[in-house]
């Protein structure tokens, strides 16, 4: 087998979704030639994935010096500084550089396109994602994955969800294997308040492909549609145990609606969280579903507000002390994080 030279081992790595070998790899490559633009590339690809965006940055500055990758390189650094949203401006200025250095790279222009809409600049957004659409190669993937960034300008809209929807089922329709159309179209859905068939999309790809081969917002998708459908059950709850206690208020001794209130409430919260959890884990494994949630503001609020709930539930059972119209407040919180939030 032939040997593999040291850059392009460093792709493959990056490709398997090992960053910190192919950060190893490059190392050793720019410790013998500092300049090599092409490694200081594939360095700010590794060092994203890793999470060190400022090192991302300085490798991808890096790279424009040379006029070969100078565009690209302008491309790549708009979309690390783009990660900051204070940014913004300084990230669409970089990529009208990389476009000015190259107009005819389809690519380039969909950077473009994100970076304006990321501003609220919906109308140049779209001029730029279309052109890029324009320019893309006449073969299903690449024009899937220009309407991908095509499809990005509405998820800045909250009012664009069923247009973002509308491409990315064209989108899908050219490319249905390709992993980062799959996630978008569940996004899509996810944004035109389809939850139930983001769920269908989202759950239906990491059943059938191992879970460390698609980019993390297919599962990050799932988790999040879920969780949301599981906030409105969670506020079902926080009704049913007062209305439990209503129902045996009437010729009770003191104390006995709390006590049964709190007893169909746990009993609810336990039935609830189990059926949950099992829903993700039928298709991601718990490891991956940890390292998902912890992730996620909505869901430490979430824990937040069941833990209040088990504690408010388990002081009526016990003392018989009526506090159960309170969890319904946590729960209503829950609720309205989901629904005015999506996974981007």
């Amino acid at each position: 087998m032939p040997e593999v030279e040291p850059l392009e081992r460093a792709r493959l790595y990056l490709q398997a979704g090992r960053p910190i070998e192919a950060r190893t790899q490059l190392q050793a490559i720019l410790a013998e030639s500092p300049t090599d633009a092409r490694a200081h590339l594939l360095s700010a690809r590794a060092e994203i994935l890793i999470g060190d965006p400022p090192s991302a940055e300085a490798h991808a500055r890096a790279a424009t010096a040379d006029p070969d990758v100078r565009a690209v390189a302008f491309g790549v650094l708009s979309e690390i500084v783009g990660l900051d949203p204070l940014r913004k401006a300084e990230a669409v200025d970089l990529a009208s550089a990389a476009v000015r250095a190259d107009p005819a790279d389809w690519q380039l222009r969909g950077i473009l396109g994100r970076s304006l809409a990321r501003t609220g600049d919906l109308g140049n957004a779209w001029a730029q994602a279309e052109e890029g659409v324009r320019l893309a190669p006449n073969d299903p993937s690449s024009r899937a994955r220009a309407l991908v960034d095509l499809a990005r300008v509405p998820l800045a809209d909250r009012r664009g969800g069923q247009r973002m929807r509308a491409i990315m089922r064209d989108a899908a329709a050219l490319d249905p294997t390709d992993p980062e159309v799959v996630s978008m179209l569940a996004v899509a859905q996810l944004h035109a308040g389809r939850r139930r068939e983001a769920i269908a999309t989202s759950l239906g790809v990491l059943r059938s492909s191992p879970t460390d081969r698609f980019p993390v917002v297919v599962a990050r998708v799932a988790m999040h549609a879920i969780v949301a459908r599981f906030s409105l059950v969670l506020l079902g709850v926080g009704l049913l145990a007062p209305v439990a206690a209503g129902l045996v208020a009437r010729g009770t001794v003191s104390g006995t609606p709390a006590r049964v209130g709190g007893a169909v409430g746990l009993t609810a919260i336990a039935v609830a969280v189990t059926l949950m959890v099992r829903s993700l884990t039928r298709a991601i494994d718990r490891r991956r579903l940890w390292t998902l949630v912890r992730r996620q503001a909505g869901f430490w609020v979430g824990v937040a507000a069941v833990a209040i709930a088990v504690v408010i539930y388990a002081v009526g059972l016990i003392f018989g002390v009526f506090l159960l119209p309170l969890p319904l407040l946590a729960f209503l919180v829950v609720v309205l994080i989901y629904r005015w939030s999506s996974p981007r």
